[in-house]
């Protein structure tokens, strides 16, 4: 478990916590949650019609597991909620699912389907992966448009795939996906006088939807220990 808070014309806070459980060399639960809030208590008037109910909170908790069922079976799932009182509508739900089958010991074919649902302006509010410096929220932001309506991202993932190992040391494999890109955001730093890097201040805009296809082909080898 891990925090940082700040205090200044943003007042913010975050805590967040992991558990990281391998039941067995073949099972292993990832959960986690996070907590952040952030308080605008200086003069910008870019800033102070974004924040109209004074303060922004964000509260997300996730729980993965992965799981080899046998030699030739195993499974990736679980899944995200995230809630931004910022955001229209209701908590944002991130699920992901995977499996691997190993009909032969060098073969192997992975399906993936998966949800990922982004909150405009979220990075600031997630605790920092790796174990780099704990920061809290930073930066305060708004949309650009005129209505000011903030609305999530969500991307929509499926993948098949296939893998062999040749004798060689080398790995061969042929992939196929579909992504659909809903209500992508754009970020934009440095627009208007009250917009630059001084103020800290960024906007938000959509930049449409996104339908992408095709196949992913790999070449991999290992040079070493």
């Amino acid at each position: 478990v891990q925090g940082a808070m700040t205090q200044g014309d943003v007042s913010s806070w975050i805590l967040a916590g992991s558990y990281r459980s391998e039941m067995s060399t073949n099972h292993t639960v990832d959960i986690g949650l996070s907590y952040s809030t952030q308080r605008y208590e200086g003069g910008n008037p870019v800033a102070l019609p974004a924040l109209q109910a004074d303060s922004r909170t964000v509260s997300a908790v996730h729980a993965f597991d992965s799981w080899t069922v046998s030699p030739s079976v195993s499974l990736d799932y679980g899944i995200r909620v995230a809630n931004h009182d910022y955001v229209q509508g209701a908590a944002l739900l991130s699920p992901k699912a995977s499996v691997t089958l190993s009909p032969m010991k060098n073969i192997r074919m992975r399906g993936t389907a998966m949800q990922s649902v982004r909150a405009q302006g979220a990075e600031e509010f997630l605790p920092p992966t790796g174990t780099g410096l704990w920061l809290p929220p930073e930066r305060t932001f708004s949309a650009l448009s005129q209505q000011g309506e903030l609305y999530p991202e969500r991307t929509r993932h499926f993948e098949v795939g296939l893998e062999r190992d040749l004798p060689v040391g080398y790995m061969v494999g042929v992939r196929r996906f579909y992504q659909d890109v809903s209500d992508q955001m754009a970020t934009l730093f440095g627009v208007g006088e009250l917009g630059n890097e001084a103020t800290g201040h960024y906007y938000i805009a959509g930049a449409g939807s996104v339908v992408s296809r095709g196949w992913i082909v790999t070449l991999r080898r290992q040079l070493g220990s």
